[in-house]
């Protein structure tokens, strides 16, 4: 309880105990990321350790296995640390690791669950197979109960589904930027586009971003419609059908998936 309340219970308590790491991984020879003050590495002749913190939650990625034996004999003389083991939670994201297979799998559906606990109103949507809506359909005359009801609540919306669209949801990030645009003064446009990424965020709320070790096309965006043809610009209307991209290029890493490109936007 104590250390709960020291951790959590003042305010520069989150700030003083990332000021010790900070001096614990200086001492041991780690340099803090420029970009991401909560991020520290270090190189070794085998390999380098990185490790991402979290008040007191770290998560080692190491790529050296000497420098992940010193890191936990340190760890474990100095700050006591005696626990370590596959990470399961981490910022929110659940996080599934299969060592034997060589998979791992990432979602967000306790974030997302949450947006809907908190604004219930929202689980009365559902219907939506992809997230951009190619006949939109922006409604005239007097606003329904739901139009005012997320028009109101827009903000908080997009805020819920930022995070999840630049972690382990790419599918979300078109649309989820194209309504950022639109939060300081959402008109019935931007409120209906919305309106159907929450739909198919409700119906599709346990989808899951995949990484395998050995590479292949195992990961759920293989099973997702391309940007293109989400918004129904895409130069060859024939391939409609088969909801493939006919103007871009994809980008791996050892066989997984993690950049593309498309006459549109970026990913």
């Amino acid at each position: 309880v104590l250390l709960k309340k020291a951790l959590y219970g003042l305010k520069q308590s989150p700030q003083l105990f990332h000021r010790l790491l900070s001096e614990f991984f200086a001492k041991h020879g780690y340099t803090r990321c420029k970009t991401d003050t909560s991020v520290f590495y270090k190189h070794h002749d085998d390999g380098c350790v990185i490790v991402s913190t979290e008040v007191d939650d770290l998560l080692i990625l190491p790529f050296s296995s000497r420098g992940l034996e010193d890191l936990r004999t340190a760890l474990a003389e100095e700050l006591d640390v005696a626990e370590f083991g596959l990470i399961h939670d981490f910022f929110g994201l659940h996080v599934d690791q299969d060592v034997e297979k060589g998979t791992l799998t990432i979602d967000a559906k306790k974030q997302l669950q949450g947006l809907f606990n908190q604004l219930p109103m929202l689980n009365r949507l559902h219907g939506a197979k992809t997230p951009s809506c190619k006949n939109l359909q922006v409604p005239d005359g007097p606003k329904t109960q739901m139009e005012t009801y997320i028009e109101t609540h827009f903000r908080k919306i997009v805020g819920s589904l930022t995070f999840p669209a630049t972690t382990c949801r790419p599918d979300l990030s078109y649309e989820t930027n194209r309504a950022a645009r639109k939060q300081a003064a959402p008109d019935r446009e931007a409120v209906a586009r919305l309106t159907h990424l929450v739909c198919y965020v409700k119906d599709h709320i346990e989808t899951r971003l995949r990484y395998t070790k050995s590479g292949g096309t195992h990961d759920y965006l293989n099973q997702l419609p391309t940007c293109s043809t989400w918004v129904g610009k895409s130069p060859k209307p024939s391939h409609e059908e088969s909801r493939k991209s006919t103007s871009g290029f994809v980008f791996y890493h050892h066989g997984n998936r993690c950049g593309a490109d498309c006459c549109l936007h970026s990913l």
